[in-house]
């Protein structure tokens, strides 16, 4: 028997099962019973875009097999209908095996009396803790989450799906990533660590020839190409070849030094003044701790006596 995911791996036969309800009106919340697939709708937030064609397949046989071990949650709707709230995978593989076995044509379900808020937190937490979501998928669930709830920060999302403040933080920052980076991440291509190494390095011709080197050398794992990312932070004249190559034989000869005058001081407050506008348009407030945000402000204060200076000076 193909393997199964956790949800689905015990073996039991389909459970004998309260009678069918056609109307939502007629049951309890919490109530456990089965319910007709015409009646049952997806939820249109799904954070879940994209189905394994592989592993839907897999679900099918383990259910034909064992029945089904978890039931589907749902909600009661308008018109006598209901709304999955968490297993649509389930739900897709019951629809396969009743196209053959009129079976299959009812499926095991809670019912819950969810609000619309609770659903999608639930929808979320389901998929991102439980399911296989790829990393931009995932990543956003979590956004979509923050603000459909109207969440100031990351940090309430992710103690409301169970996940670190450090994780939610990685995973959204995928979103910033070019949309050719994001594509290979769906695909499997690259993983969220490796992601995590472009995003290092923002939107960089680095960042272009590392996107390319991790493509073209499928073996090198999300860790290391954080590695690769970091050399390429601190020694800009290194392609992501050299810097792997320097990763594993730290002989490996150094870039030549930049050889010439020092840049002149207005130059440098021109590049300074250009990498802060940027930086203030990339900047999401809300996600800025206490510390971060002291300094800044104390940076900002500096600055404005710095400009005052400069102005005085410039008017005489």
């Amino acid at each position: 028997m193909p393997q199964t995911n956790s949800i689905e791996k015990s073996a039991a036969r389909k459970p004998s099962m309260p009678a069918t309800a056609e109307h939502a009106g007629e049951q309890q919340s919490g109530a456990l019973m089965q319910l007709p697939l015409k009646l049952i709708h997806a939820n249109p937030d799904q954070p879940r875009k994209t189905f394994s064609t592989r592993q839907l397949e897999e679900l099918v046989d383990s259910i034909r097999v064992a029945g089904l071990i978890q039931p589907i949650v749902v909600r009661p709707v308008n018109g006598g209908r209901y709304q999955i709230v968490a297993g649509e995978r389930r739900y897709r593989a019951f629809e396969a095996l009743a196209a053959a076995d009129e079976t299959y044509k009812t499926i095991p379900a809670v019912v819950s009396g969810r609000t619309d808020d609770e659903m999608q937190v639930a929808a979320v937490v389901e998929n991102v803790v439980r399911e296989n979501l790829n990393p931009i998928e995932r990543a956003q669930a979590l956004r979509e989450l923050r603000d459909r709830l109207g969440i100031r920060s990351y940090e309430d999302v992710a103690a409301k799906v169970g996940l670190s403040r450090r994780a939610v933080y990685y995973y959204v920052g995928l979103l910033k990533l070019k949309k050719e980076y994001q594509v290979a991440i769906k695909e499997g291509k690259l993983t969220e660590k490796h992601g995590r190494a472009l995003a290092k390095l923002s939107k960089s011709d680095s960042a272009v020839d590392l996107f390319e080197y991790l493509l073209a050398h499928p073996e090198i794992n999300g860790d290391q190409a954080i590695e690769i990312a970091t050399v390429l932070t601190k020694m800009r004249g290194f392609s992501a070849e050299e810097a792997h190559k320097y990763l594993g034989d730290t002989d490996v000869k150094l870039p030549k030094p930049r050889i010439g005058p020092p840049a002149r001081a207005e130059m440098q407050a021109v590049r300074g003044l250009k990498t802060f506008l940027k930086s203030m348009d990339e900047l999401e407030r809300s996600n800025v701790d206490g510390a971060d945000r002291a300094q800044i402000l104390e940076l900002f204060e500096q600055s404005e006596k710095a400009m005052a200076n400069l102005r005085d000076a410039w008017s005489m």
